[in-house]
């Protein structure tokens, strides 16, 4: 009996915590807790044949972690980070930055690999592609 009593306490708590957890993603517009909702898009492109991890450090964090070929878009607190990209090629140096992002805009980045003065480096550029809310 005393199981039984402690397993329907379990169960009420564990629907307790579901119902006000579900109440927060309601009341917090539908979007999950941490994630930012002004506006600043950001897309990574992976142009190269290896897996790519950057890794933005700034008002908030944020890390991608792309396929070779694809792409991740996300929404990002707007402000400068500090960006260092790497591949999961070992002979390719990593890519490093500062990229700054204005409120309610879209940014585009792709990512490449060059071979120049005898070694590989990963090179990344940033392109801002206009309005989130045109």
């Amino acid at each position: 009996m005393k199981s039984l009593l402690s397993l329907l306490m379990m169960l009420i708590v564990v629907a307790a915590v579901l119902a006000g957890g579900y109440w927060l993603y309601q009341k917090s517009g539908g979007h999950a807790l941490g994630t930012v909702a002004e506006g600043t898009m950001l897309t990574l492109q992976n142009n190269t044949s290896f897996g790519l991890s950057v890794e933005l450090k700034g008002p908030v964090m944020v890390q991608f972690a792309i396929m070779p070929g694809k792409s991740q878009t996300r929404t990002i607190a707007p402000g400068t980070y500090d960006v260092k990209g790497t591949l999961s090629d070992p002979t390719t140096d990593g890519f490093g930055g500062s990229w700054t992002f204005e409120r309610d805009h879209q940014y585009n980045a792709g990512f490449t690999r060059s071979e120049k003065g005898g070694s590989t480096t990963l090179v990344g550029g940033i392109i801002r592609a206009g309005s989130a809310h045109p």
